[in-house]
């Protein structure tokens, strides 16, 4: 399997996370995921084996030659690609999950949905997209062209953008008293706009972020002591931290193996 991170351009950076691009070579590849915290569109080649996902109980194929769009993912899930495959997928930032399709963000959560038969550009992006053979800096300018054009004026809440900041650089640990006295509203206002625009509560993001980011640097640097590592992401013991395994990987202290770790890195 080859992966491949790339970052946005400055223009397009309140928009894009970043940038991905994977290619299977192998017969059957499968791997389990950590919580995806970003929205993200997939665009999967027309010369591709299928890509099947579950997310929870739910199931999805993604086929060749079409464009899929997906919510946050929180649900323990586990990709496995078929065949040979590839595919470029564009993980946005979280609060512009309603630009691209004007639904509600918490309709997207945990799902995954095909939109080259019901919007007609999308399709033709995707046809435009592996039309001839591009250089992947080639591909990722025309994306980041097109998916500018496609943007409608943002109107991204000042409450919400300050809450994600603060999510962020305090990695999930953060109280919802102290996100709403930094965000400068109160808790329910905070509530109702986070979940308008995120698609779920400070809450369950604040969980997500801290998993993933203790995650992250268990795959960077593992450690002997997960006790030390536990405490510093906010949990209490293991036992507390065994449940949010348990939450968003479906299993107990998990240890992924070296692939596992690897792709995981460009989902975090």
């Amino acid at each position: 399997m080859k992966a491949f991170v790339f970052f946005p351009s400055l223009e397009m950076h309140a928009f894009l996370s970043k940038i991905v691009y994977l290619e299977n070579e192998e017969e059957v590849f499968g791997f389990q995921s950590i919580p995806r915290n970003h929205p993200a569109i997939f665009f999967v080649s027309p010369e591709s084996g299928s890509l099947d996902i579950h997310i929870g109980q739910n199931y999805f194929q993604l086929k060749e030659n079409h464009v899929y769009f997906a919510g946050l993912g929180f649900h323990p899930s586990q990709m496995k690609f078929n065949a040979q495959a590839k595919m470029w997928v564009l993980m946005l930032q979280p609060q512009v999950a309603e630009m691209f399709f004007g639904d509600a963000a918490k309709a997207f959560v945990n799902q995954i949905y095909c939109v080259t038969d019901t919007h007609y550009h999308w399709r033709w992006l995707a046809e435009q997209l592996w039309e001839q053979p591009k250089s992947l800096v080639e591909s990722i300018r025309f994306l980041e062209k097109r998916i500018a054009q496609q943007l409608k004026s943002p109107k991204i809440k000042p409450s919400v953008s300050l809450a994600l900041h603060h999510i962020y650089n305090a990695n999930g640990v953060l109280s919802i008293n102290d996100l709403a006295k930094n965000t400068y509203t109160c808790n329910r206002n905070l509530l109702r706009q986070f979940n308008e625009s995120i698609g779920v509560n400070p809450k369950t993001f604040s969980d997500m972020i801290r998993f993933s980011k203790l995650m992250e640097q268990l795959m960077q640097r593992p450690v002997s002591n997960l006790d030390v590592l536990a405490f510093q992401f906010g949990y209490y013991d293991l036992s507390h931290l065994n449940k949010d395994f348990i939450r968003f990987l479906g299993s107990v202290l998990y240890g992924l193996s070296d692939k596992e770790k690897s792709l995981n890195q460009h989902w975090v």
